[in-house]
């Protein structure tokens, strides 16, 4: 084999090392500004994984190649392989490596190129040298001027709109919302990268431009009507929480979606998996976005860890983990583990053994700050860890969300739901119940042990399975039994929630339920939790203490919901 041409960039950045992490660690951004021209095909395969491929031009050449799954460890480093077919070169390693220092970040980006044969060397290392290093220069050199706020005008920033379509949302905007609004938004859709106008996420622009929710969502609803905005509906990978599958209409989502960047499967059906967010109208900006780094750690935010481990191989993984709930899996497949970050516990170093289809213990706990995870892959086969984050962003609106705010059912564009669909408002309790592992057969076993306690409705996912009785004291007391049952534990809540019929089946959705499922993360065996807020029901209360429960605050708020209690013996 020849041997590789790397391109290697020593740098620094006064920036910190999780800032500088989030920059360069969203590779599709950065191969956008870099201009490499990456584009991307997914092809799932019989065995449940997915084959990508890239395609681009180099070496004058339309080549294609494999591209291999990132590893990475945030905010410390990545590593990406792509495997070429049939060109002048072989395979290319991309690495970034990032080292805290008293001054800022240390930076090693390298780029190395691996010639089919000894004849091609000279070729990939002119190519390399006079085609692709300045262009990556040029990437590199804007991101490090982005990090200290001297970066010029966003490379690769939209283009222009044309005057009619200036002169449209000129005269469209200036009446729309509270005072600003109208200003704001038209400012966006001129000078915002493409990427962010192809996903304008309601909630976290109001909190930017400092609307409450329910001025900002009825003003985007009523941009949709003039003409500005076009709605649409998205369904959210659990993982990496981005888009996977997006709708027009929202009606009958499907009811297995594949998220190309994660390689996971989900439900689209599940309550919390639709979501709402905004573009330009096509009269104002028709364009598309392709994807230049699919799998781009960037994109993945929520997941802090993803390596590779051969048969047999023990090893260490050390990060920085803040208070909150995370999970390990795998790929292919085992049954996952939890670990909940307390502010009570005291392990620092974990354990964890890949044996006999899943990965033992399935319950950790850790103290915040660094934890090192002790790996031990004690199976026959290779297995990507992954460690994800668990909590879910606040600003993502839900579908049940915007059903749920008053009016704003009536301000949705006709086209934007199926006129069959049927929703209802009712007042009832819930009660979710976390799966151990996302295996269709533990799906199968958690909904008919629900279906005996006679639920109004219930729906279940890889995540869990969620369901509704007309009072909170039937909920309870259902939910206290089922985590007995399963050997699991359970959220509980009580409200005013909807009921909206998708596909073929009834789903509840609104506040109620989006706060069991922001819970979710919470929820470890043996306990059952709540939101402190339903306690200031006096029938919940009463139904709580003839229980004979008692709340026990657990040490963590869970965004959009609050403070979080267990449910435990000794009210």
């Amino acid at each position: 084999m020849a041997e590789p041409v790397t391109l290697t960039w020593e740098l620094s950045s006064p920036a910190p090392i999780e800032r500088v992490w989030r920059v360069l660690s969203d590779t599709d951004r950065f191969n956008k500004v870099a201009e490499l021209g990456f584009r991307f095909e997914s092809e799932p395969q019989p065995d449940g994984s997915v084959k990508r491929t890239g395609r681009a031009r180099f070496l004058g050449l339309d080549m294609t190649w494999e591209e291999l799954p990132f590893q990475y460890r945030a905010p410390e480093w990545f590593r990406v392989v792509r495997r070429f077919h049939g060109t002048p070169a072989e395979e290319v390693v991309t690495t970034l490596r990032l080292r805290r220092t008293a001054k800022g970040t240390d930076i090693r980006y390298t780029v190395a190129v691996t010639p089919r044969t000894i004849l091609a060397r000279p070729l990939v290392s002119l190519e390399l040298n006079t085609r692709t290093r300045p262009k990556l220069d040029r990437a590199l050199n804007y991101m490090l001027a982005e990090l200290v706020g001297t970066a010029g005008p966003i490379l690769g920033g939209p283009p222009p709109l044309g005057p009619e379509a200036n002169a449209r949302l000129t005269t469209l905007s200036a009446d729309l919302g509270p005072p600003g609004f109208g200003e704001k938004l038209s400012t966006l859709l001129r000078t915002a990268p493409l990427r962010e106008q192809d996903n304008i996420a309601p909630l976290r622009l109001a909190k930017a431009w400092n609307l409450l929710p329910e001025q900002a969502v009825p003003a985007f609803l009523d941009a949709v009507r003039v003409g500005v905005l076009s709605l649409r509906w998205d369904l959210i990978c659990p993982s990496c929480q981005g888009p996977a599958a997006r709708m027009e209409t929202l009606g009958e989502p499907e009811r297995r979606v594949h998220c190309s960047s994660c390689n996971v499967y989900f439900d689209g059906t599940f309550p919390d998996s639709v979501a709402v967010t905004f573009r330009p109208a096509p009269a104002i900006r028709d364009f598309d976005v392709p994807v230049e780094c699919i799998g781009s750690p960037g994109r993945q935010r929520h997941m802090l860890a993803q390596e590779r481990f051969a048969p047999g191989e023990q090893a260490e993984v050390a990060l920085e983990l803040p208070i909150g709930p995370f999970r390990l899996r795998t790929w292919p497949p085992l049954e996952t583990a939890s670990v909940e970050v307390r502010p009570d516990a005291a392990d620092t170093e974990l354990r964890v053994v890949a044996k006999d289809g899943a990965l033992t213990p399935p319950r950790l706990r850790a103290a915040p700050g660094l934890v090192k995870l002790l790996i031990h892959n004690d199976t026959d086969r290779p297995l990507r860890l992954v460690l994800e984050q668990l909590e879910r962003p606040p600003d993502v609106l839900t579908a049940g969300q915007l059903l749920d705010m008053p009016g704003a059912r009536d301000l949705l564009p006709e086209q934007a739901v199926d006129p069959s669909l049927a929703v209802e408002s009712l007042r009832a309790g819930a009660v979710l119940l976390p799966h151990p592992d996302d295996r269709e057969a533990t799906r199968e076993r958690f909904e008919a042990a629900v279906r005996t306690f006679g639920p109004r409705c219930v729906v279940s996912g890889e995540r869990g399975t969620l369901a509704t009785w007309p009072s909170f004291d039937d909920a309870l007391r259902a939910g206290q039994a089922l985590m007995e049952s399963l050997g699991t534990g359970a959220a509980v809540s009580s409200g005013t929630l909807l009921e909206v019929g998708l596909v073929d089946e009834v789903v509840p959705m609104g506040s109620v339920v989006d706060g069991l499922l922001r819970m979710l993360p919470c929820v470890a065996p043996g306990v059952l939790a709540a939101p402190i807020g339903i306690l200031e029901d006096a029938e919940v209360a009463a139904t709580v203490r003839r229980e004979g429960l008692a709340a026990v605050e657990l040490p963590w708020d869970v965004p959009g919901v609050g403070v979080i209690v267990a449910l435990a013996p000794g009210g």
